[in-house]
């Protein structure tokens, strides 16, 4: 019986999910550059996306956690950047 794939697609769910609040946190907090801005918000969909992805493939075995947390993050991303995008829109109408 063959072993089934390694979880690469969970994995990278996850990584972009955590990486993805790492440059939104940066960027929130004026630690990061112009260079973290496309990451920090492109990262947190590759997530979501990478994740769903992960868990609607057949015999997934113990990476079904992985591929959660990740779409969990990833949300939690994408809720910052809209928030972000609804404030900066907000301080524009009250000068």
């Amino acid at each position: 019986m063959s072993e089934p794939p390694p979880p690469v697609l969970a994995l990278v769910s996850l990584a972009a999910g955590v990486l993805g609040l790492v440059t939104l946190g940066s960027l929130v907090f004026g630690l990061g550059s112009g260079l973290l801005t496309v990451p920090g918000l492109a990262l947190p969909v590759v997530a979501v996306v990478t994740g769903g992805i992960a868990l609607r493939r057949p015999g997934a075995r113990g990476d079904r956690w992985l591929a959660w947390a990740g779409v969990a993050l990833g949300m939690l991303g994408v809720m910052a950047v809209v928030a972000g995008v609804v404030m900066l829109a907000n301080m524009g109408q009250h000068r």
